[in-house]
């Protein structure tokens, strides 16, 4: 397959899983009183991605996720649009000249991410259990709990769509959804300042948030944060128009996006309880009681689905968390947050290249200098002092739990909004430029705040090299990343998935096992089982037996891998020949 005709290919899959969610969005949200037509598509978009995602979890609920079946969801809202069109009200675009520039000088940016999601997907937690977990749902046709992985279970809305993705498709079109959320989230930014300040506010606001390198990089790899990220801001944008407004159909959206959010990740559960407490103290006047109810119904609805089956198979809510609270499971050891150290990494981890758990880039310096404009605006702005005020919270949060930086994703681009707002007050306030200086100005302005995120994917695709397209180039590239890849793709072309490989220290390959893979820090069948076993082969044979494996692989490049001594495993295990790098042993039968 050549290079065009793979970019083109993915890029139709995404457009038909992007007009799928649109649809379904445009029909679950025909009530809501949109000011006009640019608004009414962002929500939509925004809203269908959860219902498309919500749907895909009934079919895995029903143990019906195949290839007629996702087709089905995917196909239903545009063959509706095509048999009904009537369903579907549409209001005039009424995109403003900012709005345009905006659309146009950061789409490059988005493209660049876009681009990234085009190579095989290597992201650690990708690889670790997102893609493992969608892979199990589409091969088994349904939802099963994975006692193999790091997470067996917990709130997997995005995970959804990467299964309906590897059911009709494959890994990179599961990737491309996540650019799509970014995207979203861009356009949602424009709108924001469209309707809470000015369509220059809003261009500011999304270029800065494709400004962070973080948010550009993640996006491109199948995880769920730029998905966490989409929600949480629609969350916040609803709640905030049905203060504005009035209107009530605001505030159960919000409370939609909010459970959307905590069907995502745990981390969504703030904003949950965030907006209803909102509700509550800084709400419109009257039934502010009643309608902080009214907003929990609603968002309980939407993520019971995902947290019912978390509780039936564990007991646990927030399963492996707070095992102090609902027992200790193999997979509690070491997940349980720590504050002490959290806070004393919590500022490193937002700054500092690897200094957290996500080893990857940094957020924007850019926009972070955009925050004073925040705090200056919060004194007189009402929505600068909401965001300001949640965004506080959830950081101490985020230093509680777990201070990893791309968990930050969630609040930054309402805090580029904000900011961006009172760039664009004190930009008024201060500059006596005509009308098309300041035109230029702020496109220029645009441009330099999303260069900081255009620049490092630019950097990383050019260091990725040439796009694989190919299953040789494929595989030479995924070599690179993981050196057991080799061994584990002669696993599955000569045995399928009739095998089960303990790995010894390279836990992230486990999405490309089509046999059972085991071995990882956490979980019953965790490293250090097996480790205190390494100096007894036959101690270690009885080890494994008890946990159903039938290979042995060690990653030699890794630090832990070296120390391993082969001699004295080759006396009870079966060598195999292996790819360089690595240990390949067979146990022998019973």
């Amino acid at each position: 397959m050549s290079g065009t005709i793979f970019v083109i290919r993915h890029v139709a899959e995404l457009a038909i899983f992007a007009s799928a969610a649109f649809f379904w969005g445009r029909l679950a949200g025909r009530a809501l009183p949109f000011r006009d037509g640019f608004e009414q598509a962002v929500v939509s978009c925004a809203l269908g991605v959860g219902v498309l995602a919500s749907l895909l979890n009934l079919l895995g609920l029903a143990g019906a996720i195949t290839q007629p079946g996702v087709a089905a969801v995917i196909g239903a809202p545009i063959l509706a649009r095509l048999l009904a069109p009537g369903l579907f009200e549409r209001l005039p675009l009424s995109v403003d000249r900012a709005s345009r520039i905006g659309l146009v000088a950061l789409l490059p940016t988005v493209l660049l991410s876009l681009a990234l999601a085009l190579y095989p997907p290597t992201a650690f937690d990708a690889t670790l259990y997102h893609l493992p977990i969608a892979k199990a749902f589409a091969r088994q046709h349904g939802i099963v709990f994975l006692p193999d992985l790091r997470f067996p279970v917990f709130p997997q809305l995005f995970e959804m769509l990467y299964a309906g993705a590897l059911t009709l498709s494959d890994d990179v079109t599961a990737q491309l959804l996540h650019v799509f959320a970014l995207a979203v989230v861009s356009a949602g930014l424009i709108a924001w300042g469209r309707r809470f300040a000015t369509g220059r506010a809003g261009l500011w606001a999304a270029a800065a948030w494709l400004g962070n390198p973080l948010a550009l990089v993640v996006a491109s790899v199948a995880m769920v944060d730029v998905g966490l990220a989409l929600f949480c801001t629609l969350a916040i944008y609803a709640w905030e128009a049905e203060r504005d407004t009035g209107d009530a159909r605001w505030l159960t959206a919000s409370a939609a996006f909010a459970g959307l959010a905590a069907s995502t990740k745990y981390l969504g559960l703030f904003f949950v309880a965030a907006l209803a407490a909102a509700t509550v103290f800084t709400g419109r006047p009257g039934g502010r009681f009643r309608r902080a109810a009214r907003f929990l119904a609603a968002a309980v609805i939407v993520l019971l689905p995902f947290y019912w089956r978390i509780v039936s198979w564990t007991g646990n809510p927030v399963f492996p968390y707070l095992s102090s609270w609902f027992g200790v499971s193999p997979w509690s050891q070491w997940l349980d947050p720590l504050p002490a150290s959290a806070a004393r990494t919590g500022w490193h981890g937002a700054t500092l290249p690897g200094a957290a758990l996500w080893e990857g880039p940094i957020l924007s310096p850019l926009a972070l200098l955009l925050l004073p404009f925040l705090v200056w605006w919060a004194t007189k702005d009402r929505l600068a002092r909401f965001v300001l005020a949640l965004s506080l919270a959830y950081l101490a949060c985020w230093c509680l739990a777990s201070p990893d930086k791309r968990f930050l994703l969630a609040i930054v681009p309402a805090c580029s909004a904000g900011a961006a707002s009172g760039l664009d007050a004190f930009f008024r306030r201060w500059t006596g430029a005509g009308r098309p200086a300041r035109a230029g100005l702020a496109a220029a302005l645009a441009l330099l705040l999303c260069s900081p995120g255009a620049a490092w994917t630019a950097r990383l695709l050019h260091r990725r090299g040439p796009l694989p397209v190919t299953a040789r180039e494929r595989d030479a590239y995924l070599t690179r990343f993981l050196p057991v890849y080799p061994a584990l793709q002669i696993l599955n072309r000569s045995l399928g998935s009739r095998y089960a490989v303990y790995v010894l220290f390279r836990e992230n390959a486990a999405y490309f096992a089509d046999g059972r893979f085991l071995g990882d820090h956490f979980g019953p069948n965790r490293f250090s089982r097996v480790t205190e076993e390494l100096s007894d082969p036959q101690r270690l044979l009885g080890v494994l037996r008890g946990m159903g494996v039938t290979h042995l692989l060690v990653d030699r490049t890794s630090e832990s891998g070296q120390k391993i001594l082969l001699a004295p495993l080759a006396t009870t295990f079966h060598p195999l020949p292996s790819p360089p790098g690595t240990a390949l042993f067979t146990l022998p039968p019973p």
